[in-house]
């Protein structure tokens, strides 16, 4: 367009449009222009009305899958991607195959089975598809089936050798599974071709412990040195891989600057949006599931007693009691399961009653039943978050266990803020937002404390864990009704499934140097300390009277 004012521009664009109709070529003027100021709903209804006009254009449904996910309509964005996918697979790169597996995963996890029927299909007429192997594999990870994952990506990666998305998948579930040693060596290959590759320079990052001068840290300072070149989010995963790297060598000061910036360029603001959000939930829950909401005769919602939630804040130390409850007999620990908040989402507190919370227990579990063995005598759901909803779950599952995970709370806000996390957690990217979220979790498990029946949650400290594992772990068992086994003891030998980000931690014995960590790096921590100093002391002082 010659002319330099938009506004005109649209306006002469839209005069011809009504008296033309729409048409191809002044639809994507107009496109381009919303996209020079950015209007997404705009650029949304032209790309709209250009499917209209041509519905087998992969750029128009490429265009809309993509709008629709940065409008933050994640389920249509899954289900465009869903139509764009199955209508023209042969013809769409890995970046929309991969947008495809994470809108689904992420939005619409009940289409995971559906990917891996039509998958199978897909494969049935050519066994030897590189995307759809890849594809295949990731989906059987996604739901916990990480030996046929495996079984899958290996056949893949022996036909085509020098494939670098299987190379990096292989990594990450080798290191899931706690093989530490081939997910290195899988990341390895992958940088050996592409030396800045962020996938493989991150899942190396997180199994190994950087020094002055190692090889992996040259690498990692050789791709920092092209860090102009990146897009924001590659630019957000080297600063955190830098402050880790600093951090393990010892060098604090510019290891917290790269933290910081990394924090930044994650957020973008969204930390404020899910610090509020947790706040308008606990007014809500505090105004409407009150003593006398949760004091009231339950009606037998669930006498289902299968399910552990264990909740707190993240990295309070809940994969560590995950790995260890999985050494009693009958425990399946199924990790960070979405079900709860996914059944709850979109319900307003102030309208979920009886009948609802009734519909939820038995979806709920409907879904654990369908992802753990049948031997199963208990289902770990270790999902932190659900702290949120601990006056629910008792009300959906009264002979459900309760497991309130806790540890120091400057080490588990200072460990948060150290992660770039994969999935949302904007909160957790700057000292101050983050000390002000720990205190509304803080007196959120205050207030459920206040009203639940005695003896219907269990609170576990990570630092009573760490001195004193034989202890904890018996009286967990207890709580849970089952009787205690000394394998508990050996959680670091397992070679069960973590996802999280304690994949390393967990694979080593009980180990004592993540207490009282955080005074090295006190002076960096002033926000976070004006946020919560108070509850640091309090918290503190309860260590000190425990152990007398």
């Amino acid at each position: 367009m010659l002319c330099q004012n938009w506004h005109q521009a649209l306006d002469l664009l839209q005069n011809l449009l009504i008296k033309l109709g729409d048409q191809k070529d002044l639809l994507e003027d107009c496109y381009e222009i919303y996209n020079k100021i950015n209007d997404l709903e705009l650029m949304l209804n032209i790309t709209e009305r250009l499917l209209a006009i041509d519905s087998e254009n992969i750029e128009y449904s490429s265009r809309l899958a993509e709008l629709l996910s940065r409008s933050n309509r994640g389920k249509e964005a899954a289900q465009a991607y869903d139509i764009l996918v199955k209508n023209h697979y042969k013809n769409l790169d890995n970046t929309i195959l991969e947008a495809w597996f994470v809108h689904n995963q992420k939005y619409n996890p009940g289409a995971l089975d559906t990917m891996l029927a039509w998958l199978k299909k897909l494969l049935s007429t050519d066994p030897e598809d590189i995307n759809a192997l890849w594809l295949y594999g990731k989906t059987y990870s996604a739901i916990g089936e990480h030996e046929k994952a495996l079984g899958i990506l290996v056949r893949a990666h022996k036909l085509v050798k020098e494939d670098i998305k299987i190379m990096l998948i292989l990594s990450s579930i080798y290191a899931i599974m706690g093989n530490i040693k081939l997910s290195k060596q899988f990341a390895k290959m992958v940088l050996d071709r592409d030396p800045v590759n962020i996938s493989a320079l991150t899942l190396q990052g997180r199994v190994h412990t950087y020094s002055c001068g190692d090889p992996i840290f040259k690498q990692l300072n050789f791709a920092a040195s092209k860090l102009a070149e990146m897009n924001e989010s590659k630019q957000c995963s080297i600063h955190y891989l830098l402050g880790k790297a600093y951090d393990d060598a010892g060098n604090l000061r510019t290891a917290m600057e790269h933290y910081k910036i990394g924090g930044i360029l994650h957020s973008r603001g969204r930390n404020l949006s899910e610090l509020a959000t947790l706040q308008n939930i606990k007014h809500a829950l505090i105004k409407h599931f009150n003593m006398k909401g949760i004091s009231n005769e339950i009606k037998s919602i669930s006498k289902n007693n299968k399910p552990i939630f264990i909740v707190g804040m993240p990295r309070s130390g809940t994969t560590l009691m995950e790995q260890v409850l999985a050494g009693i007999d009958g425990i399946y620990g199924a990790g960070e399961l979405k079900f709860l908040p996914q059944l709850l989402q979109g319900i307003p507190i102030s309208e979920v009653n009886q009948d609802i919370l009734r519909v939820l227990a038995k979806k709920y579990i409907s879904e654990i039943e369908r992802i753990s063995p049948n031997d199963s005598k208990r289902v770990i759901d270790k999902l932190p978050h659900n702290f949120q909803f601990v006056g629910f779950i008792h009300q959906m599952f009264p002979n459900a266990f309760i497991i309130h995970a806790r540890r120091h709370p400057i080490e588990t806000c200072l460990s948060a803020y150290r992660i770039r996390f994969s999935m949302g957690l904007h909160y957790s990217d700057d000292l101050a937002t983050l000390g002000r979220y720990y205190r509304v979790y803080d007196e959120l498990m205050k207030y459920w404390q206040s009203i639940l029946p005695k003896n219907s949650m269990l609170e576990v400290r990570y630092e009573d864990m760490v001195t004193n594992l034989k202890d904890e772990s018996q009286r967990l068992a207890k709580y849970l009704d089952l009787p205690w086994s000394d394998s508990c003891l050996d959680f670091h030998k397992r070679q069960n499934k973590v996802t999280t980000a304690s994949v390393l931690q967990v694979r080593k014995p009980i180990y004592t140097s993540s207490m009282n960590r955080w005074r090295k790096y006190a002076p960096y921590l002033e926000p976070l300390l004006d946020e919560i100093g108070d509850l640091v002391e309090v918290y503190e002082r309860e260590l000190l009277a425990n152990r007398r």
